[in-house]
């Protein structure tokens, strides 16, 4: 058990078949999705919320509670007040215990342990899930429906988070006390949200509300450790649900929130291209450039990506695929000079496939095989660059400024920065952009929000201009065979970077090069900068990076490290100020190569989707 000054001293750094809708559900109901932010903490008293002060000894802001919320439990609907009786005879009423920098987690009973174990995951006990929980958070334990041994459920789990406050220190001890509440009734005799959540599919995998005081569906606890080969043997989805995989919600809401803060403390221009409407593979769309497109050093790109169907929870709602996912511009170009290098023609490559399907959680899927092959068994190559004219004249280009990985099942939202692409903007005026996150064959319909936040971080200089390099293909004995590049570098240039994007695919040989260690070296007139994809092989690889933004509890094996990329997160693109070593003036040469663990790659090791530049500041 963390002790509670521990806890508070990591979290002081936070800068800011479906269940029956009339009958009784068992244990073994089905399961599905619900995301959450911090909202709420206090005692169960009835008097003045100690809560409040929580949030001073946490130190984080604190958001006013809204008195005009919602009883209607939809994703994203602001909650109104509502009323729940504890096991200790008090009713915690949401508006007196918000504390304004906490969430509220309600687990239902009904969850089984796995497809051969009906018993309630409720049996698994509570000590994992404290373990995993920040501390700015509230968790309800409810009978959901109105099954006849609601009472036997009700008494198990007082009796274990006793058990489990009893065994901390004083001060852990009280801290959850006032954090862990057992509901005294089933929920379909409570009054208001949390009865009506239950009573339809959307807190069929339980139900929040975040920090923002807003509904929000929770996904699968499947839990990677808990891994049963005898469901395997006979078919089933492997992994046992436990209720510590709940903890990492919170964690999220807290990203959530201090990425939230940073936003709106930003002074940005923020350009909407798409509004929300629902599509299916890709959509175009008009930015408009900023007409001082000068004045900024800085360029984020905020991708927001929610399942169709508001009035249902996430798992099998939103897109069951982790799809590349990338934003690109649309870029005239003479032909004579057209670049060669690396940008594409803006169409599905066939490499959009980047893992398996399969959610365990009521949603089928096929076998994790990677990436997308041909009827050989072959990663497709990189499509053609598009006929160039018989005549001189501008030609198109598909430029790459963004990467995502979309989730298994869950809504997402991405914010990450691609300054190199101010370098395209520059001319200003009405620029088509696309964002495609799905290929032609396998479409996920989802409804797609995106905004370009243009801002000036006084950098004293702003990307201007780029050369392509190297791009990526298939991971075999022949990907290193490359001719280095040679550039000049021009004479009245301030700072040069170098910018990569780099994920691996395909599981071909050796689990490479989505599920193996592979490192990408770009030397730069002798000096060599490594970029190392390293998580392949950590259990949790991307379950630990929670706190970076990878959306939690989604279905499939989505804990995994990967090569360079998390289900349900962009991709960071690599940059290196390399100015030290391009004299400006001068003729400059870039060469690169692969290794697979340290050696040469070997052949059928899967796939590389690489986009590079060298970008040029004035």
């Amino acid at each position: 058990m963390k002790s509670l000054n521990l806890i508070l001293l990591a979290s002081a750094t936070l800068t800011l078949g479906c269940p029956s809708k009339d009958g009784d559900p068992s244990p073994g109901g089905p399961d599905s999705g619900t995301n959450t932010d911090d909202t709420g903490s206090a005692d169960d008293t009835g008097g003045p919320p100690a809560a409040v002060d929580a949030c001073e000894r946490l130190g984080l802001p604190a958001m006013d509670f809204n008195p005009d919320g919602s009883t209607l439990p939809l994703r994203h609907n602001p909650s109104g007040d509502f009323s729940v009786p504890l096991v200790d005879g008090s009713d915690w009423v949401l508006s007196e215990q918000w504390s304004g920098c906490e969430s509220y987690i309600f687990l239902p009973h009904w969850l089984p342990i796995d497809d051969l174990d009906s018993r309630s995951w409720w049996n698994e006990g509570i000590g994992g899930l404290i373990e995993k929980s920040p501390p700015n958070v509230h968790y309800f334990f409810v009978v959901a429906g109105s099954p006849d041994d609601a009472s036997t459920y009700i008494e198990m789990i007082a009796d274990d988070v006793d058990e489990n406050l009893i065994a901390m220190s004083a001060d852990d001890q009280a801290w959850w006390s006032e954090r862990l509440h057992v509901v005294s009734v089933p929920s379909h005799s409570l009054e208001g949200a949390i009865k009506t959540a239950f009573q339809g599919n959307i807190g069929s995998m339980g139900m929040a509300i975040d920090r923002f005081q807003k509904f929000r569906t929770l996904g699968s606890m499947a839990a990677v450790e808990e891994y049963d080969s005898t469901l395997a043997d006979n078919g089933l989805w492997p992994y046992e649900r436990r209720i510590y995989e709940a903890g990492y919600q919170p964690e999220y809401y807290n990203f959530e929130a201090e990425r939230q803060a940073r936003l709106d403390a930003e002074d940005a221009v923020v350009i909407e291209v798409l509004g929300g409407d629902v599509v299916s593979q890709f959509a175009d769309g008009t930015l408009v450039v900023p007409d001082n497109i000068h004045e900024f050093d800085t360029l984020e790109i905020d991708v927001v990506m929610e399942c169709p169907n508001t009035s249902a929870y996430e798992l099998g709602n939103c897109g069951p695929w982790d799809y590349l996912a990338h934003m690109w511009l649309q870029v005239e170009v003479d032909p004579e000079t057209k670049d060669s290098h690396s940008d594409s023609d803006g169409t599905d490559t066939g490499e959009t496939d980047t893992g398996t399907a399969d959610t365990g959680d009521g949603t089928d899927g096929p076998d994790d095989t990677g990436l997308v092959t041909d009827d050989t068994g072959d990663v497709p190559d990189e499509p053609d660059e598009p006929d160039e004219p018989d005549e001189p004249g501008p030609t198109i280009e598909w430029r790459e400024m963004s990467r995502f990985i979309t989730t298994y099942h869950r809504e997402s939202r991405w914010v990450v920065d691609a300054s190199h692409a101010l370098a395209w903007l520059q001319a200003g005026g009405d620029r088509t952009v696309r964002y495609e996150w799905a290929p032609a064959w396998n479409v996920q319909p989802t409804a797609v929000t995106t905004r370009f936040r243009f801002s000036n971080r006084g950098k004293g200089s702003r990307a201007v201009e780029t050369v392509s390099l190297f791009s990526g293909g298939n991971l075999n004995t022949s990907y290193n065979t490359r001719e280095p590049i040679t550039v000049a570098i021009p004479s009245d240039v301030t700072k040069v970077e170098f910018v990569a994007i780099t994920t691996g695919h395909g599981m071909a040989t050796s689990n490479c090069a989505e599920f193996c260690d592979h490192s990408h070296h770009f030397t730069v007139n002798g000096t060599e900068h490594t970029q190392n994809l390293d998580d392949p092989g950590l259990l949790s690889g991307c379950a630990d990076k929670i706190s970076l933004g990878v959306v939690p509890n989604q279905a499939g094996t989505w804990w995994y490290g990967r090569g360079g990329w998390c289900p349900g997160q962009e991709v960071i693109p690599f940059v290196v100020d390399v100015t030290p070593e391009m004299p400006t003036g001068e003729t400059s040469t870039i060469s690169y190569e692969a290794r697979i663990n340290g050696s040469a790659p070997f052949d059928n090791a899967g796939n590389i989707v690489l986009s590079s530049w060298l970008v040029y500041y004035r």
